[in-house]
């Protein structure tokens, strides 16, 4: 017989200093042919970070730090399952051994598998859970939640129609080490690492050139920016790959890709290719972004450019409150603009994201003497 535990983090982002936030573990016990599934016990609880919640990560999973107030992880309950088990199984089994293993030392003495880089099912276009979830016709609910992502990543592994050929398939891979640098996935993208004598950051063009030329961008795709800029991390702090790693990791980070992350992550790419986000990255690099501080705002008569989302509300209702007081909205940065209004929710993202030419032109009218104005949403609101 064998006991899996089966578990999954939500977590405060996915830098070196974020922490987990919420942790499901399933404990399952199997027999030796991966049959005869059952349950004999589970934890799901929450803590307080002592760092932020990145905004983009609060936007996936929905956890405030409201929701978290006075809250701990029980951890006797936690290393009693850890100790019960013989198999630790995660999907993406590399990102949540790095959020716990600081909380929970003992989770690095298991065995592990993970069901993203070991794939036990049958062969398919791309190794997320809700590819796996297709694979095997179940419908996943509440995603972005640890104990649904569990619950669907049991109901994948565990398939009735399965025999236990699932489970057998992962067991039986060589033991998985959340600590290694795995190699890269074995894809026809690895025709355009060629230039490692060049710059990386060339070599990470020619990639991304390659992924999206038939405009259509597969999990697999994806994975392999990832694990590519993972071997490369100098490529990952340079343009683009500084704008493309936190989009790319946030979107892996719980082994779910949906069309809204794939869509999006396909418009960065192709800015970048077609040049508009690198005119944004050469000002950003010599003009840090210093927001203004003022002492009050002149609504009337005022051209207002408004960025990033807002705790607010939505652009249009800034913009009304801004119209009743006889201000104007632009649409774009152009020279009669006086003040740039970064919204909260995009504020910690700027550089990276769908608003950084809109800054950055900002900052190059600013390095020629035009009197325009970057503010935050909460100076904004004050002055509202």
């Amino acid at each position: 017989m064998y006991k899996l535990l089966l578990l999954d983090t939500e977590t405060t982002g996915l830098a070196a200093v974020d922490q987990p936030i919420e942790l499901a573990m399933c404990l399952y016990e199997v027999q030796g042919n991966g049959q005869s599934v059952r349950q004999i016990d589970s934890y799901i609880g929450r803590r307080c970070p002592t760092v932020p919640i990145n905004p983009r990560a609060q936007k996936v999973h929905g956890i405030s730090i409201a929701d978290l107030v006075g809250l701990d992880f029980d951890f006797d309950k936690i290393n009693n399952l850890i100790e019960s088990a013989d198999f630790i199984v995660a999907h993406n089994a590399r990102f949540d051994h790095r959020m716990l293993k600081g909380l929970i030392p003992n989770i690095s003495n298991k065995q592990w598998r993970c069901t993203l880089d070991q794939w036990p099912w049958p062969v398919s276009v791309g190794r997320s859970l809700a590819t796996a979830a297709a694979v095997c016709n179940i419908r996943i609910q509440n995603a972005h939640a640890a104990l649904a992502d569990v619950q669907t990543l049991a109901a994948c592994l565990f398939l009735p129609s399965a025999n236990g050929e699932f489970v057998c398939n992962l067991i039986k891979d060589k033991e998985f080490s959340p600590k290694s640098d795995h190699s890269l996935i074995n894809t026809n993208l690895d025709q355009v690492i060629t230039a490692e004598a060049q710059s990386s950051c060339s070599s990470l063009l020619n990639i991304i050139g390659a992924v999206i030329a038939d405009q259509n961008l597969h999990d697999s795709e994806i994975e392999f920016i990832s694990k590519w800029l993972e071997k490369f991390p100098i490529a990952a702090n340079h343009w683009p790959g500084n704008i493309i790693i936190e989009q790319v990791q946030q979107i892996l980070s719980d082994g779910l890709i949906t069309e809204e992350e794939r869509a999006s992550l396909s418009f960065t790419l192709n800015e970048i290719l077609n040049g508009n986000l690198k005119k944004a990255a050469q000002v950003l690099q010599t003009s840090p972004l210093d927001l203004d501080s003022i002492d009050k705002i002149e609504f009337e008569k005022s051209v207002f450019l408004l960025t990033g989302d807002f705790l607010l509300g939505s652009k249009e209702e800034c913009a009304s409150k801004i119209e009743i007081r006889g201000g104007t909205v632009a649409n774009s940065m152009t020279k009669k603009v006086n003040f740039v209004v970064l919204g909260s929710l995009g504020s910690e993202q700027w550089k990276h994201g769908n608003f950084g030419t809109k800054v950055a032109k900002a900052i190059e009218y600013k390095s020629t003497g035009l009197d325009v104005r970057i503010i935050s949403e909460e100076v904004f609101v004050k002055y509202l």
